[in-house]
């Protein structure tokens, strides 16, 4: 071959190559020609998982189909083209910067469809996405059941069966991991109130709300469901709590406290509203972080929270008022919530219809931070859920450079409002989705806003009372009837 006729195929190469070497490195920078705006545009990305995985994710709804030749096309991956679809987890790149359709599904599994945005030089997360069967797996775990009350790491549930006429219940133990029941004999009453001790091995169980010590024994899991009388200490105490563990319980008697030991069965008081103020009636009390908060009424009808360190002398009590100033809440019966934010800067107040939520570290009315219509609120965090009736709300105490703020309407968001009465509502899975219970129907919603919530229905029954987690979040378990049975049901739902 002669110079002119290499000198003939050099210069067409070259030229090619000074054409191509910018686009190359663009390519290889992470930018892509969108041809809508004739121009090159750095491009994002979208990662997407779900549970279960392995489910099919398709983009725009354009799913390619596979052909033979698909693996001889090489120059898609050297030039970086972008896939339409791909399998959970998997990472979409070099996205142009638009509004994209992402669908996840999977065969027998609701489907998962929403319309986020793709940023340059972003990676936009889909992360934790929950796939719910269409036909969820229905069984009877345990029959005639009319209570379950889990523990309060949702490994055990305590199951109750009633029988009215004879004034008495059957107790049952149910362990979720491993499907287990154990009979833990008979109480001689009906209904029961049921409180779990911190530990998850004990449970108080009383026939009276106010759970006196007369009406009320307690069961040592730990030693194959002991049963232990409260009648040995000899007192006449009421609103029974645990402490901080399971190895005593405290009880009220008029404006006095005191500590039940049940190792040795001893008691001693630790706090005396009379040596304080003579004229005012204790209402209500909470131990928690190694402080006694109580309320009192002064008589005149005005109402205040105070604490006092129990490490203090009972001799010589210390009280640190907390609001000065009289609680303005509808109803006249005002307690603790049984559920309290971990943070100890806060506490709940409660009544039937409305709660408080209080920051301990003011003294003045900028001290509630939450007046609410609603139900008790069930928290996780520094985040919680309630329900008036009808709406479920969600609400955060959020945090600002190392320092509460006082929430407002940003804090507080309408997650749903039905036709239906909502029963019950609960965190899943790690605070992504909440589930809640309407009459006869179970839900799901993902709280991740963006672009609509999604809602979807778990399971319908003939009746529903209430519903339990499971330390397991593919099943969980339900009171109620379905066709012609009756009792506790396990649910798979994934």
């Amino acid at each position: 071959m002669g110079f002119r006729q290499r000198l003939l195929i050099l210069i067409p190469l070259v030229v090619i190559f000074v054409l191509l070497a910018p686009y190359l490195i663009l390519y290889s920078q992470g930018y892509r020609y969108d041809f809508g705006k004739l121009r090159f545009t750095r491009t994002g990305n979208i990662f997407v998982s779900s549970s279960p995985r392995e489910a099919t994710v398709i983009i725009n709804r354009r799913a390619p189909r596979p052909r033979w030749y698909e693996p001889l096309l090489f120059y898609k991956k050297l030039l970086g083209l972008t896939k339409l679809s791909g399998t959970t987890p998997t990472t979409f790149n070099n996205l142009l910067p638009d509004n994209y359709l992402i669908t996840v599904k999977k065969e027998g599994y609701q489907t998962w469809e929403k319309k986020l945005d793709v940023k340059a030089e972003e990676t936009t997360p889909i992360k934790g996405i929950q796939l719910f069967l269409n036909q969820p797996v229905i069984e009877l775990a345990k029959e005639r059941i009319d209570l379950a009350v889990p523990s309060l790491d949702q490994k055990k549930i305590i199951l109750i069966k009633f029988d009215r006429d004879k004034k008495l219940s059957e107790i049952y133990l149910f362990n979720s991991t491993d499907q287990s029941t154990i009979n833990l004999g008979l109480v001689y009453f009906s209904p029961v109130f049921i409180r779990w001790a911190p530990s998850n091995n004990k449970f108080l169980i009383s026939s009276q709300p106010e759970l006196t010590i007369k009406n009320s024994l307690v069961f040592d899991l730990t030693k194959a469901g002991q049963i232990i009388s409260l009648k040995k200490f000899n007192l006449d105490l009421r609103n029974l709590k645990w402490g901080t563990n399971d190895l005593y319980l405290h009880g009220q008697n008029n404006n006095l406290i005191y500590s039940l030991n049940l190792t040795n069965f001893t008691s001693q008081p630790i706090f005396n509203l009379n040596l304080l103020f003579k004229k005012s009636v204790l209402q209500d009390w909470l131990i928690k972080d190694n402080y006694l908060y109580w309320l009192r009424d002064d008589g005149a009808g005005n109402r205040f929270l105070e604490k006092h360190k129990l490490e203090n002398s009972r001799k010589n009590y210390q009280v640190e008022s907390l609001l000065i100033k009289k609680l303005e809440i509808p109803g006249r019966f005002l307690r603790f919530a049984d559920q309290q934010p971990a943070n100890g800067r806060f506490l709940v107040l409660t009544n039937k219809e409305n709660f408080l939520i209080l920051d301990t570290e003011k003294n003045d009315s900028s001290a509630i931070l939450f007046n609410e219509n609603g139900q008790e609120p069930v928290w996780l965090d520094k985040y919680f859920i309630f329900t008036n009736q009808y709406e479920l709300w969600q609400g955060s105490l959020y945090e600002n450079r190392g320092e509460f703020e006082n929430p407002s309407s940003l804090n507080k968001e309408l997650i749903n409002r039905t036709s239906q009465p909502i029963i019950q509502a609960a965190w899943y899975q790690d605070g992504n989705y909440l589930i809640f219970l309407t009459e006869n129907s179970l839900w799901a919603v993902e709280l991740d806003n963006r672009e609509k919530r999604l809602f979807f229905q778990l399971v319908n029954l003939r009746k529903i009372n209430q519903f339990s987690l499971s330390s397991n979040p593919r099943f969980l378990y339900l009171v109620g009837e379905n066709d012609d049975q009756a009792g506790l049901f396990k649910i798979k739902i994934q």
